[in-house]
């Protein structure tokens, strides 16, 4: 029996794309596993730095974490494992590395329990090589000056926690009493941060959503996300805080008006994002455009693909260099940093926006929850402007929303059914993470 030659070829074409397939995951796996290695090497390599010694000079008590509530901060269970663990720096260097390991494994979990049958992106080597190449992409980087632990104790945890929480919640089919007991732990950690508390309580409309947890356990993780929302709210702690860091870093701060904190928390996401995190801001933007490309038929317009993202790269390039880096302490200095460029960065991502509504074999539904996560993200980021501490607080406050927005980008590229258009969204990873490695 003879086979047609458009069939033969369309044999050879299905074997060659399979072939390049497996060939861009193990250069994928290879590139994820050296940069994850090293960034953890980077991070347990500090040792009391910044605030750290401050915290090592208090002893954890209950007065202690009294005095606190009511003078400082409502983040009671981040401040008690940050003082502890600057007591006990090789316990936290282990509890560190097991959190750092384990976010690969929540994320494979969830991508597990999300991703529809027929998503190019379901077998095992796929999802796993995704999920350690995203975590080694989160901006790890912004949360070493503030002191090793502080930083990684008062926004790491917390979204690793959120991250479990989440995994847990699309895994359990059903209710038990250790099921809940599981995600009332991981859930309170996780909510112990008030960014990470809001950034849970702003997407409970996607998880309800998504249909993948049980109805008892969702509940119980968003009765518990509203009750810290309240405790964080009214902490007597947080608004001592407030008018204190108003007094010693910005005095103007009380005359500011609600558009006035709505655009200097605007502004100052978009261009930190631009200037600091623009690895992560390009991972979501090259996932958005490359689903929006098209098919990949034949080698034509494989290439077509290669070569826009090399083309997309160089523009940012171009248009980063347009815009440098600038350090603002002022309302005024903010607002004279509004450029052409700047417009540019801000029509880029209103066209994120848009391009997460065509996205091809996304349901509806689908559209609205990866929107929505969008929007969120960038809403607890946005809300540094409420913070007198805008300025001085440097990057770590957006470290929540920019985590948020990597794990968005897989989202977003684990939508498509076309092998081909995933084995470029893993070159396209492969080049995120060589340049990303600047950082360490």
């Amino acid at each position: 029996m003879t086979v047609s030659q458009p069939r033969l070829k369309s044999c050879i074409a299905k074997n060659s794309f399979n072939r390049l397939d497996t060939l861009f995951s193990l250069l994928l796996l290879v590139v994820a596993v050296f940069c994850f290695i090293k960034i953890w090497w980077y991070l347990i390599g500090f040792g009391l730095i910044g605030d750290d010694p401050e915290f090592a000079k208090e002893d954890l008590s209950l007065q202690f974490l009294i005095n606190r509530y009511q003078q400082w901060s409502s983040r009671l269970v981040i401040e008690s494992i940050l003082v502890f663990s600057t007591h006990h720096l090789v316990l936290y260097k282990a509890v560190l590395s097991l959190l750092f390991f384990s976010v690969p494994v929540a994320i494979y979990l969830a991508l597990t329990k999300i991703l529809p049958n027929q998503s190019a992106v379901n077998n095992t080597l796929n999802k796993a090589v995704l999920s350690l190449a995203v975590s080694s992409l989160l901006p790890y980087f912004q949360l070493p000056p503030v002191g090793i632990i502080a930083g990684m104790t008062n926004y790491y945890f917390p979204i690793v926690f959120l991250i479990w929480s989440y995994s847990l919640l699309v895994s359990f089919k059903d209710f038990s009493y250790l099921k809940a007991f599981c995600l009332l732990a991981l859930s309170l950690l996780a909510f112990s941060h008030e960014q990470c508390c809001l950034l849970a309580f702003l997407t409970l409309g996607p998880i309800y959503l998504l249909k993948k947890s049980n109805l008892k356990l969702f509940l119980v993780f968003a009765v518990l996300c509203v009750l810290s929302v309240i405790f964080h709210a009214t902490c007597p702690g947080n608004m001592v805080r407030t008018v204190d860091a108003t007094a010693i870093c910005l005095p103007e701060f009380v005359n500011y008006s609600l558009f006035d904190k709505l655009s200097l928390g605007t502004i100052l996401f978009i261009e930190r994002t631009i200037t600091s995190t623009k690895i992560m801001f390009l991972f979501l933007a090259g996932s958005l455009f490359l689903m929006l490309l098209g098919r990949v038929d034949n080698y034509k317009t494989y290439i077509a693909k290669i070569l826009f993202l090399i083309c997309f790269v160089a523009v940012y390039v171009l248009l980063r260099k347009a815009l440098p880096d600038v350090e603002v302490s002022t309302k005024q200095e903010v607002f004279d940093t509004v450029t052409a460029t700047f417009v540019v960065y801000s029509v880029i991502i209103a066209l994120m926006l848009v391009a997460l509504l065509y996205l091809q074999d996304v349901s509806i539904i689908g559209k609205v929850i990866l929107l929505w996560t969008f929007l969120a993200a960038c809403a607890v980021t946005v809300l540094i402007g409420w913070s007198p501490t805008m300025f001085a607080s440097g990057l770590r406050t957006e470290f929540m929303g920019v985590s948020t927005l990597c794990l968005l980008a897989l989202g977003v590229g684990t939508t498509t059914n076309q092998k081909t258009v995933l084995s470029v969204f893993k070159v396209m990873l492969v080049v995120f993470l060589i340049l990303n490695l600047r950082k360490y």
